[in-house]
């Protein structure tokens, strides 16, 4: 992830040298970013399934690594 991300601090600047990780998707639907007040009809399936499949191979890594 590069650094000019608006995620990045949540990776890079954590203190103590640690580095943490962040999951994110891009192109949800629209050009302009969501709002807690959108409904379904501002997103189309394509998206939301490929943010699903990146989510959950995510969370399946999170459930059965050691990390």
């Amino acid at each position: 992830m590069p650094y000019n991300s608006d995620h990045a601090p949540f990776v890079y600047d954590l203190g103590g040298g640690e580095r943490g990780r962040a999951v994110v998707c891009y192109g949800s639907g629209s050009w302009e970013y969501h709002t807690y007040a959108d409904t379904m009809d501002r997103f189309n399936e394509e998206s939301l399934h490929v943010s699903v499949t990146i989510y959950g191979t995510y969370m399946r890594f999170l459930a059965y690594s050691n990390y």
